[in-house]
C-alpha cells in the first residue's frame, strides 16, 4: 500500500533526524509512513510560497488555484518545531526567528497538508493542568518534544504517561480529511455549525459564552455556517486574509471546527461527556458483574464505542453524539443524560455506590482514590475537579491548580 507521509520541520538537522528516528522505531508509525525531516531549502521555498498564496487570496478571493505543489500539500501529518529559523531575516535579531503558529496558519489556510501537530511551544514533556486545550492556536495539537514518540499516542496502547485529551493520531488524519470531504459540498459550507453538527436547540442554548464566543462571526453565533466561521470569526482566517477558494473554506472550517470540539467542548465534560467520565458518574452503565473490577473502568477509555463495555441499551444511544467522526471518542449529551430517570444513579440518587476510583487525565486509565492527586481545571463547567496520577519526569503546570 501506499505509505502516507509525515514531514518534520526543524531547522535543527540534528534534533529532526532524532525524531525521526524515535519515530521510525514505532511500529504503529512505521506500518503507515513515511517520515521525513525538512531541508532548509524547501522549508524556505514552502514559506515563500505559502505567502505568495496568501497575497493572491487577497488580490483573488475564493477564485485562485494552486499553480505550484510545495511539501506540505503532499504531507499527511505535519510536526513543527515551535522556534524555527526565519528564512527572510536579514540583519534583525528580532527577525531570525519565525514562531511555528505562524507556520501552522499559514499552513492550515493556504496548503493541502493534513494533520498539524506543534512540538514544545509550553515546555519539552509538559501537562496542562488547566485542561483548556490552546484552541487560540493553528495547530491540531501541541504536544514537548519528548511526547512526539509517545506509543499511546499513535496507537491504542496505553503507556505509563498518555494525556486522555490525546487523539490517535493516524486515526485523527483519516478523520481530517473525512471532515474536509463532508464540508467540500455548496450545501454542508453553508449549513450552520451546530445544526450540521447535530446540537439540539436546548443544548446550543447551555454553551458557555468562551465555547460560543469560537465560532462567532455573527450577532447570533449558533447561526454561524461553515463558510461565515472561517471568513469573519478570526478564529479561521486572521485579519484581512481571504480564502484562495471553497476548497480552502472547507480544509479550514474542518481542522478548526474539529478542534473546537475536542479542546472547548469536551474538556468540561458538562456539554458533551465522554466514557470514563460518564461511568464515573453512573457506575450503574456498567453490567453489574462488571462494577468491581477496575479493567472494567479502564477498558470505558478505548476509543471505540464498541468496546466500552457500558450498557448499550437503544435508550442510551439515543443521546450519542451523532457526528462521532467529528470527535476522537465516543461522547454522549450530558443534559440528556442526566435527566434520563432509567438510568439508577438519576432515578435514585441517594442509594448511588460505587468503588473508591478516580479517573486521572494524564494516564488515561482509574486509580484509587488514594492514588491520585486532585487539581482544578480553569474551564467554564462544574466539573472542574479532576484527578492525574503524577508521573515522574513530566511538568505539571500551573502547580497552583494542585492547591486550590
Amino acid at each position: 500500500m501506499n505509505k502516507k507521509k509525515i514531514l518534520i520541520c526543524d531547522d535543527d538537522s540534528t534534533m529532526a533526524q532524532n525524531w525521526k528516528k524515535q519515530l521510525d522505531a514505532l511500529t504503529s508509525v512505521k506500518r503507515e509512513f513515511v517520515v521525513e525531516p525538512l531541508k532548509k531549502k524547501d522549508f524556505e521555498k514552502c514559506i515563500s510560497q505559502l505567502e505568495q498564496r496568501r497575497l493572491r487570496a487577497r488580490k483573488k478571493p475564493g477564485k485562485s488555484e494552486i499553480e505550484d505543489s510545495i511539501e506540505f500539500d503532499e504531507t499527511d501529518i505535519l510536526i513543527l518545531d515551535y522556534d524555527l529559523l526565519n528564512p527572510k531575516a536579514e540583519n534583525s535579531e528580532a527577525e531570525k526567528f519565525i514562531e511555528g503558529e505562524t507556520v501552522a496558519y499559514l499552513a492550515r489556510c493556504y496548503s493541502r497538508c493534513g494533520l498539524i501537530v506543534a512540538l514544545n511551544q509550553f515546555g519539552v514533556n509538559s501537562f496542562d493542568l488547566t485542561l483548556k486545550g490552546h484552541s487560540e492556536f493553528y495547530a491540531d495539537l501541541n504536544l514537548g518534544g519528548k511526547q512526539i514518540s509517545n506509543k499511546g499516542l499513535w496507537s491504542a496502547m496505553r503507556t505509563d504517561f498518555r494525556s486522555w485529551s490525546w487523539p490517535i493520531l493516524p486515526r485523527a488524519c483519516e478523520a481530517l480529511k473525512q471532515h474536509a470531504k463532508e464540508l467540500a459540498t455548496t450545501t454542508n459550507i453553508n449549513e450552520p455549525i451546530l445544526s450540521f453538527l447535530g446540537f439540539p436547540d436546548e443544548v446550543a442554548r447551555i454553551l458557555p459564552r468562551s465555547t460560543i464566543e469560537f465560532i462567532g462571526g455573527r450577532e447570533n453565533p449558533e447561526e454561524t455556517t461553515f463558510k461565515e466561521f472561517v471568513e469573519n470569526s478570526g478564529n479561521g482566517l486572521r485579519g484581512k486574509d481571504k480564502p484562495l477558494n471553497d476548497d480552502f473554506v472547507a480544509r479550514i472550517a474542518a481542522a478548526r471546527i474539529a478542534k473546537w470540539l475536542e479542546r472547548l467542548v469536551m474538556p468540561g465534560q458538562d456539554i458533551l461527556i465522554d466514557a470514563p467520565h460518564l461511568i464515573s458518574r453512573y457506575p450503574s452503565l456498567l453490567q453489574e458483574k462488571d462494577r468491581r473490577k477496575r479493567g472494567s473502568w479502564d477498558k470505558t477509555s478505548s476509543f471505540d464505542v464498541l468496546n466500552l463495555g457500558i450498557l448499550q441499551d437503544d435508550n442510551i444511544s439515543a443521546f450519542r453524539f451523532e457526528k462521532d467522526n467529528w470527535l476522537s471518542r465516543p461522547a454522549w449529551f450530558w443534559n440528556k443524560l442526566s435527566s434520563f430517570n432509567k438510568i439508577d444513579e438519576v432515578a435514585k440518587p441517594w442509594s448511588i455506590d460505587r468503588p473508591d476510583w478516580v479517573f486521572c487525565e494524564d494516564i488515561s486509565r482509574f486509580l484509587p482514590r488514594d492514588e491520585a492527586r486532585e487539581f482544578v481545571a480553569d474551564l467554564p463547567s462544574p466539573y472542574v475537579r479532576r484527578f492525574a496520577k503524577v508521573v515522574s519526569g513530566v511538568d505539571y503546570t500551573p502547580q497552583v491548580r494542585f492547591s486550590l
